[in-house]
């Protein structure tokens, strides 16, 4: 999900950060081909096929990790430490998604109240991990280049139809909406959608419920080139009434904008959110009910109090100064609770911990040391041809021409036995030289999301990591930008300034550039 603007995708890339924060080796590849994950952005990540490290962190639900498994197979599971990163947005796991925990040595979740869910048919540990929050860059800056009215006060919520209509409850924060604000007011609400092509009955739900207010304006981003945070950004308030989340990414990415987040007063959010840093949405508990696969009909979820919802709604509009101090609090307490360095030392632990005592099930076939052609060929060369010797005069004359081949034959069978051990050598040889190459792939890919981060707000920073990630180069090239990284900012501002004292001299630049790369490698460095 590392492309995806989901929240998953969303998780997925935090989690990267954090483990980058954390000093972990960290090599993001991407689900096999047909698995369903979405495309919706750029990501530097390598294809399933290249990922040898003894250690999986598998960011995706449970519901698809086996299809995830049945395209990957062996050259993702086997013999490795498969971790579950699992969003499970229910209060209980259904019993048909029991059979996913024999696929992972352990689940990790993003809130207490996930896990408590998840541990209730869990046969494997289940650790609560601190989710960095870390919104990718803006893809747009202003609200005309999104066509929003610059002057409303524009409040935002966010839908997904791929994660369940009923339980992020968009029709409630739209109800919320119409019952407080008369058109013309000066607030407004946009409806941020996401998959409306794969759920058109639920759509035409939302429509309905937006219908008759000018006010409210839905969002489809399938229409947009632009990234979920890019709107939470722009705007001036976030509301989610939703009944019930494993974590709600997009309020935690609305507070670290400082933005006064309006949310039910239940289930995963209230991991990083309190009355202090949020208005929370007063609500009952239901029965989840039949039809909202999925979750358990037996489940609970919460009903949140539309009006409650309106109400607080108001008070943001009209008191803007306490609501700009609310999301300032929020602010400051996600980004010391969720940032990547925050979340960095519980991260490091956990790894630190599998690597110490961590072994993959026994129930799973390991990774063959050697291609599956060329373990069976010595037993093949033992046993010979498995003809029948005739008998009579033709088995004398077979007996006289092979005891006359003898010492052919035993020549050829010292050729094929050093013909085994050195293909069995250049296996090995393949095998080391495939997890140096991933271990450097990762040291570069890092590279490129630190050079990316450096480069927020630069119209051509994804181009640039995009046409490095896809150049073929000696591999010294690479290593050069890797170690040259830390001396990039002492270089000028502009190409044909004078270099600053220590700075890299154009000789040197041309150096790095040696191999075709005129002006990639030259960029990155300046």
């Amino acid at each position: 999900d590392f492309r995806s603007d989901s929240e998953d995708g969303e998780a997925a890339r935090g989690l990267i950060s954090g483990l980058d924060a954390a000093g972990v080796r960290a090599l993001p590849v991407l689900g096999a081909p047909g698995d369903g994950a979405a495309e919706d952005r750029e990501y530097p990540a390598r294809p399933v096929d290249h990922a040898p490290f003894a250690v999986n962190v598998l960011c995706t639900r449970p519901e698809r990790i086996a299809e995830l498994a049945r395209r990957g197979g062996g050259r993702l599971f086997g013999g490795r430490y498969s971790v579950g990163l699992w969003f499970w947005d229910g209060d209980q796991l259904p019993p048909g998604l029991a059979d996913r925990f024999d696929l992972v040595e352990e689940v990790w979740a993003p809130s207490a109240w996930s896990a408590t869910a998840i541990q209730s048919l869990a046969t494997v540990p289940v650790h609560v991990i601190p989710l960095p929050v870390v919104p990718g860059p803006a893809a747009f800056r202003t609200r005309a280049e999104l066509g929003l009215p610059e002057t409303q006060f524009l409040f935002t919520t966010r839908l997904d139809h791929a994660t369940g209509f009923e339980r992020q409850n968009p029709v409630a924060a739209i109800e919320a909406f119409r019952r407080t604000f008369r058109p013309g007011e000066g607030a407004g609400l946009v409806v941020d959608c996401r998959g409306s092509a794969s759920a058109t009955a639920d759509h035409a739900r939302l429509v309905q419920a937006a219908a008759g207010h000018p006010d409210i304006e839905l969002l489809d981003r399938e229409n947009l080139d632009a990234h979920a945070a890019t709107l939470t950004s722009l705007c001036d308030s976030y509301v989610t009434l939703h009944r019930a989340t494993a974590f709600a990414v997009g309020a935690a990415e609305a507070m670290w904008f400082a933005k006064p987040v309006i949310a039910t007063g239940y289930s995963g959010n209230l991991e990083y959110m309190d009355a202090g840093n949020a208005h929370l949405v007063e609500h009952r508990l239901v029965q989840v009910g039949p039809g909202n696969d999925p979750y358990p009909p037996t489940g609970s979820w919460a009903e949140p109090d539309v009006d409650h919802a309106g109400r607080l709604m108001r008070e943001v509009f009209e008191r803007r100064d306490d609501a700009r101090a609310l999301g300032e609090r929020a602010a400051r307490d996600i980004r010391e609770g969720h940032s990547a360095e925050a979340a960095a030392q519980a991260l490091r632990e956990r790894v630190d911990a599998i690597r110490a005592t961590g072994r993959a099930r026994r129930g799973i076939d390991p990774v063959a040391e050697h291609p599956r052609l060329l373990s069976a060929l010595p037993m093949r060369l033992a046993q010979g041809p498995a003809a029948t010797a005739p008998s009579g005069a033709r088995g004398q004359l077979r007996r006289a021409v092979l005891r006359a081949m003898q010492p052919f034959t035993a020549y050829q069978a010292s050729v094929n036995h050093d013909l085994v051990a050195a293909l069995a050598e250049l296996s090995r040889d393949v095998a080391e030289s495939r997890d140096d190459t991933a271990a450097e792939w990762a040291d570069i890919l890092a590279a490129a999301r630190r050079e990316g981060a450096r480069a927020t707000g630069r119209d051509d920073a994804v181009e640039e990591i995009k046409r490095i990630l896809t150049l073929e180069t000696d591999r010294g090239v690479y290593l050069a930008l890797s170690e040259m990284r830390q001396r990039h900012l002492l270089i000028g501002p502009q190409p044909s300034e004078a270099p600053a004292e220590k700075a890299l001299s154009p000789f040197e630049l041309r150096v790095f550039s040696q191999n075709g790369e005129d002006g990639v490698i030259a960029e990155i460095l300046r």
